[in-house]
């Protein structure tokens, strides 16, 4: 049971893994923005809002 736990999990401070999930929330919503802007230049938005 203890070897599936990370050594340094206990050492990590609290505000590195509050940095590290904004951190990944902000990719996250980066690579969707970039998926969105590439998807709607790529089809018209009026198609695109005309076939929902």
């Amino acid at each position: 049971r203890e070897l599936h736990q990370r050594p340094a999990a206990r050492v990590q401070k609290p505000l590195d893994d509050r940095f590290l999930t904004w951190a990944a929330i902000w990719l996250v919503v980066a690579i969707l923005l970039l998926l969105v802007k590439k998807f709607l230049k790529s089809n018209s938005f009026a198609g695109y809002m005309g076939s929902l």
